[in-house]
């Protein structure tokens, strides 16, 4: 699974779900469908650690999963939890949990 913090200059948007679809998140200028969300504690952004909403992601072009968080002093944060709230009010945050740092132990695996 691809994983993004965004930075502060990155933009997010929220769509709302189409004729029976799921509410689909914009990051950059590709669109993924959200399947899971909730808040992560430690969270790295711009040298300190912070609360974020974490997305799991399916990616129909390229058939991949990706994890966004979206850090709570991110300058999109607060417009987008708003549409979230507003737009799919069925995505239901899941537990929270802490920040997991991705490791590599250089044969492959993590």
């Amino acid at each position: 699974m691809n994983r993004y913090i965004l930075a502060p200059d990155d933009r997010v948007r929220c769509f709302l779900p189409e004729t029976g679809g799921s509410a689909v998140i914009e990051v950059f200028c590709g669109r993924s469908e959200i399947e899971s969300a909730q808040t992560v504690h430690g969270t790295p952004y711009a040298g300190e650690k912070c609360d974020a909403l974490r997305f799991v992601c399916s990616d129909d072009l390229l058939g991949a999963k990706h994890e966004v968080y979206i850090p709570a002093e991110h300058p999109d944060y607060a417009a987008f939890t708003e549409e979230l709230r507003r737009d799919a009010p069925e995505l239901s945050l899941g537990e929270e949990m802490q920040f997991v740092k991705e490791t590599c132990n250089h044969d492959g695996k993590r």
